[in-house]
């Protein structure tokens, strides 16, 4: 963590570990467009941008600790690439179809995870943008038959990151059935 002190960024010593705020955020995307039978994308994969912050039950003592009148902001430098998310999503998706359902799809997404079609977050990866309740569960794993609106039938893995803190559902669209 850095930390803007006296109008510079310096390296801050964040509180020990349970006392740390943590926020998380995932992208929330849009319905794969091959299900509409839109191969080309039009607008942004991302439909909205989920965040959760975690300010654990001593949140003042921990505002308090954390911040100094001489610190005017707590700054966490990190990079989000949409395109290596639905990448890491597509992985999981492919994996869990092959484990659960090998021989009952024809897969078609092998291609785009290793990275030789770029067009992969938006057309077989996307998600309910959508508000969901939370869950039990930490993450969700399950498989879909769903039918595109050409008729086509096909195998979609539909993934959970963070269930128990509100995190939105991802699709990926692992092959055709």
């Amino acid at each position: 963590m850095f930390a803007n002190v006296d109008g510079s960024f310096r390296p801050y010593n964040a509180p020990e570990p349970h006392q740390r705020l943590s926020v998380t955020a995932l992208p929330a995307f849009r319905e794969p467009t091959v299900l509409n039978g839109i191969t080309k994308l039009k607008q942004s994969v991302i439909g909205a941008v989920w965040m959760n912050a975690a300010l654990g039950k001593d949140a003042g003592k921990v505002i308090k600790a954390a911040f100094r009148p001489d610190i005017t902001r707590v700054h966490s430098i990190a990079s989000f690439h949409p395109t290596y998310f639905a990448r890491m999503l597509a992985k999981i998706g492919y994996a869990f179809a092959i484990a659960e359902a090998s021989g009952r799809f024809k897969p078609f997404i092998a291609r785009q995870i290793i990275g030789d079609e770029p067009w992969l977050a938006g057309h077989l990866v996307g998600g309910d943008p959508n508000p969901v309740a939370k869950s039990k569960h930490e993450t969700e794993v399950g498989l879909l038959r769903v039918r595109g609106v050409m008729g086509v039938e096909y195998l979609m893995a539909r993934i959970r990151l963070f269930g128990d803190l509100g995190a939105p559902v991802y699709f990926v669209v692992v092959g055709e059935l």
